[in-house]
Order: structure tokens, then sequence, then C-alpha cells
């Protein structure tokens, strides 16, 4: 049960990024490539990956760069896209033993979720401040893991 709920989160997490830097980008964008000047257009833009579209167009689009200005927290990105993409390509690592998951399930289990949802906040509070914001309802709306 806890896999499906994990998969669905980091699964969705990616999709609100992912979607929040495709609606940034202008219908009418092209990029310019650096080697050969080729002039592409938005359908080309949108099929490429969101570390692209983060590192490149994103900044070119709004003149503010999230990846260099916060380093070290687009890194907690990269740690969600990774991990999608685990989630997404699962391999076994070990095809000899019955334990062929045993280390993605791990990674599964000790996987910073709380971090994960704030950092993908703050890309998004960063281009567009106050979009995402703390509910004052009174309510504790929050789950977290609990190790026995």
């Amino acid at each position: 049960m806890f896999f499906q709920f994990a998969s669905s989160y980091i699964i969705m997490l990616s999709a609100s990024l992912e979607a929040f830097v495709n609606k940034m980008i202008p219908h009418d964008y092209i990029y310019l490539t650096k080697k050969s000047n080729e002039e592409k257009d938005i359908e080309w833009v949108h099929k490429q990956s969101i570390d692209f579209k983060t590192k490149k167009i994103i900044p070119s689009c709004t003149g503010k760069d999230y990846t260099t200005e916060y380093s070290q927290k687009y890194l907690a990105i990269l740690e969600i896209k990774n991990f999608r993409n685990e989630l997404i390509h699962l391999i076994p690592k070990n095809k000899i033993t019955n334990t062929k998951y045993k280390e993605f399930y791990r990674k599964v289990i000790d996987f910073r979720y709380s971090d994960s949802i704030y950092a993908i906040r703050d890309y998004i509070n960063y281009h567009e401040e106050g979009l995402i914001e703390e509910c004052d309802c009174g309510n504790e709306i929050y789950f977290d893991i609990h190790k026995k």
C-alpha cells in the first residue's frame, strides 16, 4: 500500500512541476540552438527534458535562473526527477535472487517526501510568488512516515 502512495506522490509531484514549467513557456517561443543557431519551435521545446527546460528555456523566458541562484535547492528537484525516472523505468538490480528490488524499495521508504514537496513549492513560488501557499483552514492536512 505504501509503495502505491509513494509512487503516486512522486509521479504527481513531477507532473506538477512539468505542467508549471510548460505553462511558463510562451506559445510563440522560439529556441535558438547554440551550435547551428537553428530555430526550434514550441513543439520541439515541449518535448525536451525537464532539466533542459529549467536550465535553458525558463531562464531565457523569464530572465530568472533558479538553477544557478538556488543550486542546492535545485539538486533536490533533480533528486525528485531521478526518483520518478527510476520508478517509471524500474529495473531489477539483482536478477539471480528474489531481492531484485530490495535496494529500490529501501529508497522508497527512505526518500524525503516532505522535503520534496517544499522543493517544488519553492521553485514554483520563485517564478510566481505566492502561487502555492500554506492552508490556513486550521486542519492538519499532513502525513509523514514513521519508522518503527
